[in-house]
C-alpha cells in the first residue's frame, strides 16, 4: 500500500479534522490494505515526526508512524522529506516561498542538517517504489535513502 495522503491545518480547519486525515485515514487504509492481503506500506510522513513532539503537526505524524509500526506488515517504509517540491493543484503562499528559496537554503544543509533539504516529489515517488521493490523495512529520509531502519516484529 502507498499512502501520501495529506492535509494543513489550514485546510482541515482544525486540528481535530487534520488528525483524522493525517493519522487515523492513513490507519483505517493500511488496515484494510493489511486485511486484503497487503503485506507492506509506503507512507509520505515528515521530517521531525515524533510522537512526543510539543509540535501539534509533528506529534500527529509520529503518532500516525507509530500506530502502523504496530500492525503486523512485513514491511513498513517511511519517507520523511522536508519540503517537497512540485507542483501543487492549489497555491500556498509559505510553501510557494519556500520552493523559490529552497535552493538557496539547500546549499546549507549538510551533515546532521542534511535531513532538512528539500526533495523534489519525483524523488519521493522513486524512493518510495524502490523502498517497495527492496523488501526491506526502512525509515526513509532525504539523507538516509534507505539506511535508517524502523523496527518491526
Amino acid at each position: 500500500m502507498f499512502c501520501a495522503l495529506g492535509t494543513t491545518i489550514r485546510k482541515a480547519g482544525s486540528q481535530e479534522a487534520f488528525r483524522h486525515v493525517d493519522l487515523e485515514l492513513p490507519l483505517r487504509a493500511a488496515e484494510q490494505a493489511l486485511k486484503a492481503g497487503a503485506e507492506a506500506v509506503c507512507l509520505v510522513s515528515s521530517v521531525g515526526a515524533d510522537p512526543a513532539s510539543k509540535n501539534f503537526y509533528l506529534r500527529t505524524k509520529g503518532e500516525m508512524e507509530r500506530e502502523l509500526a504496530q500492525l503486523p506488515f512485513k514491511a513498513l517504509h517511511i519517507l520523511r522529506p522536508s519540503l517537497l517540491i512540485g507542483k501543487r493543484p492549489e497555491f500556498r503562499l509559505g510553501e510557494a516561498i519556500g520552493m523559490k528559496i529552497a535552493p538557496v537554503l539547500d546549499l546549507l544543509t549538510f551533515g546532521p542538517l542534511r535531513k532538512y533539504h528539500s526533495m523534489q516529489a519525483e524523488i519521493a515517488g522513486k524512493a518510495m517504489a524502490g523502498a517497495a521493490k527492496s523488501g526491506s523495512a526502512a525509515l526513509l529520509s532525504m539523507s538516509s535513502i534507505p539506511s535508517y531502519r524502523w523496527p518491526l516484529r
